[in-house]
């Protein structure tokens, strides 16, 4: 499994609880962290998107890998910077990648973010168009 994250560092707990529902083990953490994130508000968002997705050092071959070979991410923060790069992933996968849901941790000081979920947005579009 591949984990490109878009958000704030991960910690090994949160790294087993993405890795376990899969069964799968992880073989490359991708950081794009919150701070590559932030993109220029003045200028298209497409462009910004597509650079930020190739400057992510993962090799066409390793955006090809078979849908049994997880590619799951934690998505940036901002919805739009999130659908455009929903779209670049699926574009270069051939589906919609698991995404990983952070929430904080309740009455934790400081704020913790443990995760909550790891969703299946192929699925989900495949059991609203009636495949599943």
């Amino acid at each position: 499994m591949i984990i490109v994250n878009f958000s704030h560092p991960l910690r090994d707990d949160q790294l087993t609880a993405i890795s376990a529902p899969a069964g799968a083990s992880i073989v490359q953490v991708v950081e794009l962290l919150e701070s590559t994130c932030q993109f220029d508000q003045q200028a298209p968002f497409r462009a910004q998107a597509r650079a930020l997705l190739a400057g992510a050092g993962i090799s066409p071959a390793d955006w090809a890998r078979p849908v049994g070979e997880l590619v799951v991410t934690v998505p940036p923060s901002l919805s739009a910077i999130t659908c455009l790069v929903m779209a670049e992933m699926h574009a270069r996968l051939g589906y919609f990648p698991p995404i990983v849901r952070l929430a904080p941790r309740p009455r934790a000081m400081p704020v913790v973010f443990d995760v909550a979920e790891v969703i299946d947005l192929q699925g989900h579009a495949d059991e609203v168009r009636g495949e599943a």
